[in-house]
């Protein structure tokens, strides 16, 4: 009967998520009125809803065949822990859209429906996991309130650009002051019993410097300035072996400075440096070699270096168009399963349907903030978003197309969904940035509407509520009306 229900639960699975993501591409595209905006949020909400409470009757019958049907402790603790994450997922959508009012919606329900999707798999792969993610996910929340409540105004983006550069330097050379090697990489801070990956905030001042070093008019010394800091990030993170953020930083880089310049030379000559400093850096490091062979053959060395992305295709292969089924695969023997291989864990037991429909949620993430980016006339905050973007983007393309053997696979995580609190918290802080800048937006357009911080006669306040009830069902732009959607 267990077996069934898991085989039928699977079409369900594609089905929510295809409705998650119907909903939130409408949205995008068409841009309805606040009414049925707010209609098809609520969709999308109930569509999460269904998710969770499917995956919860899943694992819980799991529980319990496994403890021979019988109500004991280990039930009764994973009832109380299922019980608190709900209750942070509900006291997180409810403060989402509560207290911070003017925040995108959609942005908010496309983060909880992937924290719902990490939530299920990783209790899959390991309950203590999950369970550590849980609390996690209460410290993220609270830290993106802090900065939702202190970015009520914009002063951040008016700190010096040369704060963010000794940000970006003094984080990236911790891992040698305080070493912890995992995975062959010195990309990793051991405090005592606590660990953080420094380059994850690094990610967010280096945004932050290219913001503020393009938010000026053109000029060369600009160039040389985000050309030097990132050259420098770029050297540390290779010695620290990690392959993943070194490309990372580069294509932002290049593609920020595209967008500063306007000049498709600059653009080519990124782009052919960029090659030559991986031909020469497949030459001098052992470990870019070992990543590039087991990315052209994997077979060729099944039991060293190809064993990961091996094993990450046999899942994927097995897992076929809808999946095994939740605890009918076998993703505990890809290696990192948890962290950077989680993704063919996800293919393998809900399928590649459900696989391509979790890559446009992120597409849909990335297509939402470059919206974003375009509307702001302040050249510092459009770098921010723009750089934001392209850092999800990236992040997600990097360590998927690893995964499915599309690039040379490289040590990153999935935002929002890979276990860790390092890239959980790092993925809240610029989803806190970005929901900021949405309401500072936001705001602008309600004063200007207004007619400049309430000065607009009672009169004049009602006639234009009559006129933007006519046209409610015409609107364009999704500022418009009482909260983006």
């Amino acid at each position: 009967m267990f077996n069934l229900c898991v085989s039928i639960s699977r079409f369900i699975y594609i089905i929510l998520m295809g409705i998650f993501i119907l909903c939130g591409y409408y949205l995008y595209l068409r841009r309805p009125s606040e009414r049925t905006s707010r209609e098809i949020c609520n969709y999308q909400t109930a569509a999460i809803i269904l998710f969770n409470l499917l995956s919860f009757v899943i694992l819980f019958f799991h529980e319990l065949q496994a403890n021979d049907w019988q109500f004991g402790e280990p039930i009764w603790n994973f009832l109380t822990k299922m019980a608190m994450a709900a209750g942070f997922m509900l006291g997180m959508h409810i403060l989402s859209t509560t207290l911070h009012r003017g925040t995108s919606r959609l942005l908010w329900n496309c983060v909880f429906m992937l924290l719902s999707v990490s939530l299920v798999v990783l209790w899959r792969l390991k309950a203590s996991t999950a369970i550590a993610q849980i609390y996690w996910m209460g410290i993220c929340f609270l830290v993106v309130n802090v900065v939702l409540l202190i970015m009520r105004r914009d002063w951040v983006f008016r700190i010096h650009k040369w704060i963010f550069a000794a940000g970006c330097l003094g984080l990236i050379v911790l891992p040698f002051l305080f070493p912890n090697k995992q995975g062959g990489s010195l990309n990793w801070v051991q405090i005592r019993s606590f660990g953080f990956q420094p380059s994850e905030f690094v990610k967010i001042a280096f945004v932050f410097f290219l913001a503020k070093v393009y938010g000026r008019q053109y000029k060369f010394r600009s160039l040389v300035e985000a050309t030097g800091m990132v050259g420098i990030l770029a050297l540390v993170l290779l010695v620290q072996n990690d392959l993943g953020t070194t490309l990372i930083f580069c294509v932002l880089f290049l593609l920020l400075i595209y967008d500063y310049t306007q000049k498709t030379f600059i653009l080519v000559g990124g782009i052919l440096g960029a090659c030559l400093a991986a031909l020469v850096a497949y030459k001098l490091f052992g470990h870019v070699r070992t990543r590039v062979s087991a990315w052209l053959n994997p077979w060729s060395d099944f039991e060293g270096g190809g064993y990961q992305i091996a094993h990450s295709l046999f899942a994927i292969v097995n897992g076929g168009w809808v999946g095994t089924g939740l605890f009918q695969g076998l993703p505990t023997y890809i290696p990192h399963v948890r962290t950077d291989m989680i993704f063919a864990a996800i293919v393998e037991e809900f399928g590649a349907v459900f696989g391509i429909l979790l890559v446009m949620i992120y597409m849909l993430i990335f297509l939402f903030i470059m919206d974003t980016a375009k509307r702001e006339k302040d050249l510092v905050r459009r770098g921010v978003a723009m750089g934001f973007g392209i850092l999800y983007m990236l992040q997600s393309f990097v360590i998927i197309g690893g995964v499915i053997k599309l690039i040379p696979l490289t040590g990153v995580t999935l935002p929002f969904i890979s276990y860790g609190g390092s890239s959980l918290l790092s993925s809240f802080l610029i989803l806190g940035v970005l929901q900021s800048m949405i309401r500072i937006h936001y705001m602008e357009r309600k004063e200007e509407s207004s007619g400049g911080k309430g000065q607009q006669s009672s009169k004049q306040a009602v006639k234009a509520k009559e006129q933007k009830g006519a046209r409610d069902d015409a609107i364009q732009d999704p500022y418009d009306f009482d909260g983006p959607y």
